[in-house]
């Protein structure tokens, strides 16, 4: 339901619309059970982008990319990864993974300093620095690209 509006806006605007469903979020299937906060979800919403411009031939500048919460730091990474991507929505997008989850741990009670020794172990253990990409990178990062972001407070 989070993204009829932002879909329809856009097509009414003249974009395209295509809604994709990110590896081991909402209704998918298949992936390795664990969300890896945008570090490799971001490739999804690049394939999607690629399979809009190469197969079905649409031009760089008519395809928008909208994303919420974790979704929205996906696009982000893809747009800091992928110049060709043009025009992105982030509707409550998270700057850096790191400030995310030290706030998540608060909300649970534990000291965010947790934040640290977690990430080490994520990276020795996964693989993942959950610190490697930002989608904050994507604002630093926009050039002559449009960004529209969302946001409100809880």
């Amino acid at each position: 339901q989070e993204v009829i509006f932002p879909m329809g806006v856009a097509v009414k605007a003249g974009f395209n619309a295509l809604s994709i469903d990110l590896n081991d979020h909402g209704g998918s299937t298949g992936g390795d059970g664990l969300i890896n906060a945008g570090l490799t979800e971001y490739r999804d919403v690049i394939g999607a982008w690629k399979y809009l411009k190469e197969t079905k031939n649409v031009p760089e500048n008519k395809i928008g990319i909208h994303g919420a919460s974790m979704g929205a730091g996906s696009v982000a990474i893809a747009f800091s990864e992928e110049p060709g991507i043009k025009n992105i929505w982030l509707d409550s997008v998270y700057f850096t993974m790191e400030e995310q989850m030290k706030e998540y741990l608060v909300f649970l009670g534990f000291p965010s300093a947790l934040f640290f020794p977690a990430n080490l172990m994520g990276n020795i253990v996964g693989g993942m620095d959950l610190s490697s990409l930002e989608p904050g990178k994507a604002a630093r990062q926009i050039g002559d690209r449009n960004m529209f972001v969302t946001h409100n407070l809880p």
